[in-house]
């Protein structure tokens, strides 16, 4: 796989150790302290259009942008638990972050009410492990664009858990999560649920707030790419599924552990 350059932010700027975000009059988020007020400003906004402009890509689904290399939870690079479980990840906010410790992840399982979208983690961390990345700052950003996240948001921590196969989905029109390729199309024999799901969040994720460069093709919009919009497989796991915690860390922690995996780790997909 190709290491892109610091460039990843999609923005003309090298970033330096010890950026961290501040707050400026009115409330606004800075993500560069490096940077002066009107600097940082135009970073934002420079920042907010290249993901505007990725959540109107999004929506033009073409067989054009079909891929045949969507990770399976059949694959022996998977991380499995018997025939059973897989390990997946998801970026959380840090407002998030109590419905993720305390007694609550202390139960095995644990139940969630809500949807989860995930990613297969050894495929995000083979991404991340080719991330040429400077610090806490960038990793977070890296990884909101890898995962088709708004760039304003406080994703600042990665949670890997233990799910079960039979409680994963594609938010695709076909659900199957034992595909490598994706279609436009509603399988002939697709779940009527599935199918009203799918056209629930087509009216919704593109105008919510914020709102979100879908794929719809099993696939996260990787908004920081210059060489590729196409991200990380992605899955959902249906409300109410047991999951079992395997760690929870802030995303430079996770990330340098990916970057510590040896040549043999590594999946070759």
């Amino acid at each position: 796989m190709k290491k892109l350059p610091l460039l990843v932010l999609g923005v003309s700027l090298l970033l330096q150790p010890g950026f961290a975000q501040e707050q400026i009059p009115g409330g606004e988020s800075l993500p560069f302290s490096g940077l002066t007020v009107r600097e940082a400003r135009r970073v934002n906004a420079r920042l907010q259009n290249i993901y505007q402009k990725a959540v109107k890509e999004a929506q033009e689904i073409t067989p054009g942008k079909m891929s045949d290399r969507l990770w399976s939870v059949d694959d022996p690079w998977v991380d499995r638990r018997g025939d059973s479980l897989v390990l997946v990840v998801a970026a959380i906010q840090t407002k998030d972050l109590p419905k993720w410790t305390g007694k609550a992840a202390k139960q095995a399982p644990a139940s969630r009410d809500e949807a989860i979208w995930v990613s297969l983690s050894p495929e995000l961390g083979m991404v991340m492990h080719n991330q040429p990345l400077l610090d806490s700052l960038s990793a977070a950003m890296r990884i909101k664009q890898i995962l088709g996240l708004p760039p304003q948001a406080d994703y600042g921590y990665i949670v890997q858990f233990w799910v079960p196969v039979s409680q994963l989905v594609r938010p695709t029109p076909d659900p199957d999560v034992h595909n490598h390729f994706s279609t436009v199309k509603f399988p002939q024999q697709v779940d009527p649920g599935h199918k009203q799901w799918i056209e629930h969040l087509r009216s919704t994720t593109y105008t919510s707030d914020p709102p979100y460069p879908w794929t719809q093709l099993g696939y996260t919009y990787d908004w920081g790419n210059p060489y590729s919009s196409v991200g990380v497989s992605e899955f959902v796991i249906k409300p109410g599924a047991a999951i079992r915690i395997e760690q929870l860390a802030t995303i430079w922690l996770w990330y340098t552990q990916q970057v510590d995996l040896t040549a043999e780790d590594i999946p070759t997909n």
